[in-house]
């Protein structure tokens, strides 16, 4: 224990002083209850004391078990390799005799975890013996999640470009956190010197036919740079794009309409000149087209609904128009629809039960829902 004002202490010189005011305040007691009432208030006076004094408690400190993973995949620079091998060595050599280490590298799968003895405190050559022009960091941390032993307080120094091609990092370090496994980056420069990369593409996973949707590839460049940017629908050209993007993340959009129904493969390819790599440019998405999306339309006044229904049917919906007691009554039946259109319907021509069918309607299947008002709606008893 240590006390950032020692001289405060000196106020401990003052507490038999406490003797005289308890004997002098406290006459009528017994002795066992003056003797308690004097202890109680000089525990209370040196905590005050110790408090004033800036008592400070130190906990012995934990041992350490470190992990060093060190990406060894082609995408890494020799000056980076080199990089890493120092840091290793000096990280190693920092570690006092209490605490524990070990090592491995990884491309497309990790190698085995060595442990570095105390006495070497040195690092191995690494090597893996997985292909190298994959990156897998995700694995490579399960298994390092899985090598401490019990006892130590756990931590990993990962070495890496951060260009993962496999599994899910970030969903591993999570479960990592959650073991109490704390995670150190060092980040490593890419061999290729990469002008552009793309990270992927962001597509709807299911539309309707004749929906209009937006395909978003994520790009990432080094420089700010001119950029040619193609979309293939089923290996067809669809779209060219040329645009300035600037350094860091960027996303470059393109707008499709589904016309045929079917399962279709979008790719886009990206392209900047000197860029040294074309393998990582492109990214794809699979898209599923389904039929026209379907309408139940309620019509308070059916001769009006014949306006709202052609101008639907214009923009490629599947309309059935009903009158204003047509609202079906059980949750399988509506759910054949994509969107429910209630126009003049007043709330009287619902039971309780349609209504209840409605709203689960929206609410758990996620169904659209559109009410317009009317003579007979959204005014007095409507």
């Amino acid at each position: 224990m240590d006390f950032e004002g020692p001289s405060t202490l000196s106020l401990l010189i003052g507490l038999p002083l406490l003797y005289l005011v308890v004997r002098r305040t406290l006459a009528p007691m017994g002795t066992v209850q003056r003797t308690a009432s004097l202890l109680v208030r000089a525990a209370v006076a040196s905590l005050l004391i110790l408090a004033l004094a800036g008592a400070v408690f130190h906990r012995k400190q934990a041992k350490l078990f470190v992990v060093f993973l060190t990406d060894c995949s082609q995408s890494i620079s020799q000056e980076s390799r080199g990089q890493a091998e120092s840091f290793l060595a000096d990280g190693l050599k920092r570690l006092s005799g209490r605490h524990e280490a070990a090592v491995a590298g990884f491309a497309a799968e990790p190698s085995a975890v060595q442990r570095v003895a105390e006495k070497a405190r040195r690092s191995p050559r690494l090597t893996v013996s997985s292909a190298t022009d994959e990156t897998d960091i995700a694995s490579t941390l399960d298994l390092a999640r899985a090598t401490f032993p019990s006892g130590y307080s756990k931590r990993i120094v990962l070495l890496t470009d951060g260009n993962e091609t496999v599994g899910d990092a970030e969903q591993a370090a999570l479960l990592a956190a959650s073991e109490g496994v704390r995670i150190f980056t060092v980040p490593l420069r890419s061999a290729q010197d990469d002008l552009l990369l793309v990270e992927g593409m962001d597509a709807p996973s299911e539309v309707k036919r004749g929906e209009p949707f937006v395909l978003r590839a994520r790009c990432r460049v080094r420089d700010a740079t001119r950029v040619t940017a193609r979309l293939l629908r089923d290996k067809f050209m669809l779209a060219e794009r040329n645009l300035d993007v600037p350094a860091g993340a960027s996303n470059v959009e393109f707008h499709d309409r589904a016309l045929e129904e079917g399962i279709h493969t979008y790719e886009v390819e990206c392209e900047a000149g000197g860029d040294s790599r074309r393998d990582n440019n492109r990214a794809t998405s699979v898209v599923m087209v389904k039929g026209r999306p379907r309408v139940l339309y309620l019509e308070g006044n059916e001769p009006e609904g014949r306006y709202l229904m052609s101008a639907l049917e214009a923009e490629n919906f599947a309309v059935e128009l009903r009158g204003r007691m047509g609202m079906p009554s059980s949750l399988a039946e509506l759910s054949g629809y994509d969107l429910v259109v209630l126009s003049d319907v007043p709330a009287t021509a619902l039971t309780n039960a349609q209504m209840e069918v409605l709203r689960a309607y929206v609410s758990d299947l996620g169904g659209g829902f559109i009410m317009l008002g009317g003579d007979e709606s959204f005014g007095l008893g409507g």
